[in-house]
């Protein structure tokens, strides 16, 4: 059984989501265009930023304050290429808030990413705890980060693709 399902997450990772929107965030001048969207679990983002304009994401009080500051486990700090992020399972319900660290403050640079709680997902949202991995699909350096809605202990267990334990 295990095998079963681990095969059918390998292939629909795969699979390309016929449903996915790709959305791209450009600069124009000193704001982000579009500055505040909406999106869905699967969608690909796409912020274009550059050396002029380094891009983090920061806690919704620091975006609120004009602040700069990245949040614990960001996607992005200092980002200064194309930075390209799939909407996980993990981020439904949530919001995700961004700067540009060198005129947040002068010019109120900054973007307000909205996930839909999908429907189907609302069990995600009273789930104990929450995951991503980035980038999507998994390459050689990958980060995992884990939301506790209440202090406790995590175990975690990695398969290899074949259905080994491979680190615990």
């Amino acid at each position: 059984m295990k095998k079963i399902l681990l095969a059918f997450l390998i292939i629909s990772s795969i699979l390309p989501d016929s449903h996915a929107a790709t959305v791209n965030i450009n600069i124009v001048g000193f704001s982000f265009s579009p500055n505040n969207i909406t999106v869905n679990v699967g969608d690909v983002i796409n912020i274009n930023t550059n050396i002029n304009h380094p891009t983090t994401q920061v806690s919704q009080a620091t975006w609120d304050a004009n602040g700069t500051t990245a949040i614990s486990g960001a996607l992005f700090m200092s980002q200064t290429t194309t930075i390209t992020f799939t909407i996980t399972a993990g981020m439904a319900g949530t919001n995700i808030y961004y700067v540009c660290e060198n005129h947040v403050l002068s010019s109120g640079m900054k973007g307000q990413i909205v996930v839909n709680l999908a429907t189907g997902l609302e069990e995600n949202a009273k789930s104990e705890f929450n995951f991503t991995i980035y980038p999507n699909p998994v390459r050689n350096n990958s980060a995992l980060n884990i939301i506790l809605k209440k202090n406790d202990n995590v175990v975690m267990k990695i398969y290899s693709s074949d259905g080994k334990l491979a680190s615990n």
